[in-house]
C-alpha cells in the first residue's frame, strides 16, 4: 500500500517524493533497518528496560537509531570514538577493553553544569519523532524518569554499553557493504522513474539548505551530502567511460538528471514497472502508466 500511496496520492514534489522514501512510509528506511537487523537487542532491552526501568516503547525506538545516536554525539564532540578501529573478538586485557571503549571526556563537567539535556537531544533529537512516530527526547524530559534514570541513559552511550548493540552494515551509511543494499536501490530508482513517466512529480525544487536532512523542518546537522550540488566520489567517466578534461565530479543534481527515463542519457532503462505480488492485493499498477 505505501509504495502504491506514493506513486498516486503522496510525493507530488521532489521533496515530499524523497522525504516520503525515508518516512513515514515504509518503502525505504524501515528496510534498511529491518534487514540490517541489531546484533544486541536483548543485551539493549535488559540494560534500559529491565535494569534501567524505560518503558519498552522508548528502548525500542532507541534501539533502532544506535548508530544514529553515536554519530550525533560524536559531531557534536560530545563523545570520543574507542582508539582502535575493530574490537570485535579481541577483547581480552584491561588494555584492549580501554582501547576499544568509547567515552564522553567532558560529562563529568556537564554533569555539574547541569547539562544532561544536551545528551539527551543528539541521542535522540525530536525531529527524529517524525519517522519514528515515538516522542522520545519529549518523553524522556517530560519529568517521568528521574535524573538518575537519564543519566544512567547517556552513561551506558558514553562508556560503551550502547556501543557494543551493533547493528548490521545495511542500517548505516555503510549500507552498501550489504549484498541486501543493491536490490534495493535499484527499487527506489524504478520509482522515480515511475514517477516521471506518469507526470506525478510536479515540482522538482530542491532545498540547498539544513532542510534537506531528514524532515520539513530546521535541523541541527548540516547534511553535507543531501544537497543538489554536493559531490559524489564518482565521476562522469564511471558511467560514459574515458572523458579527457571533460570528466567532471557527480553531483547530487546531474545524477538525479542522468536517470531521468526522458532521455537517453544512461545505458540503460528498466523494462517493466511489474508488481505482480501488489497486484494480487487489489494494487494495479499498469492501470497507472
Amino acid at each position: 500500500k505505501d509504495f502504491y500511496d506514493l506513486l498516486t496520492v503522496e510525493g507530488d514534489t521532489w521533496f515530499t517524493f524523497g522525504w516520503n522514501l525515508t518516512a513515514p512510509l515504509s518503502v525505504h528506511g524501515d528496510l534498511h533497518v529491518g534487514l540490517g537487523g541489531h546484533a544486541d537487542y536483548d543485551a539493549f532491552v535488559d540494560l534500559l528496560h529491565d535494569k534501567v526501568g524505560f518503558p519498552l516503547t522508548i528502548v525500542d525506538a532507541l534501539s533502532r537509531m544506535v548508530s544514529f545516536s553515536l554519530q550525533s554525539l560524536w559531531r557534536r564532540e560530545l563523545l570520543k570514538p574507542p582508539e582502535r578501529d575493530s574490537c570485535l573478538g579481541e577483547i581480552s586485557t584491561d588494555l584492549s577493553e580501554s582501547e576499544c571503549q568509547q567515552t564522553c571526556p567532558h560529562l563529568e563537567q556537564h554533569l555539574e553544569e547541569g547539562r544532561l539535556d544536551q545528551y539527551v537531544y543528539f541521542i535522540y533529537p525530536p525531529f527524529i519523532s517524525t519517522q519514528t512516530g515515538v516522542e522520545v527526547y519529549e518523553e524522556l524530559l517530560s519529568g517521568n524518569y528521574s535524573d538518575v534514570m537519564l543519566e544512567k541513559l547517556v552513561r551506558a552511550y558514553c562508556e560503551g554499553n550502547i556501543g557494543r548493540a551493533r547493528q548490521g552494515d545495511l542500517n548505516d551509511l555503510s549500507a552498501c557493504n550489504d549484498i541486501a543494499f543493491w536490490p534495493m536501490h535499484p527499487m527506489l530508482e524504478r520509482l522515480y522513474q515511475f514517477k516521471l513517466l506518469t507526470g506525478t512529480i510536479v515540482d522538482f525544487a530542491w532545498p540547498d539548505d539544513h532542510t534537506v536532512c531528514y524532515s520539513q523542518t530546521p535541523h541541527p546537522f548540516n547534511c553535507t551530502g543531501h544537497r543538489p550540488y554536493d559531490l559524489q566520489p564518482f565521476r562522469e567517466s564511471t558511467l560514459f567511460g574515458e572523458l579527457g578534461d571533460t570528466d567532471a565530479w557527480l553531483t547530487n543534481h546531474r545524477i538525479r538528471e542522468l536517470v531521468n527515463p526522458n532521455h537517453d542519457l544512461v545505458p540503460y532503462v528498466f523494462d517493466n514497472f511489474d508488481y505482480a505480488h501488489c497486484e494480487q492485493l487489489g494494487y494495479d499498477y499498469e492501470a497507472l502508466l
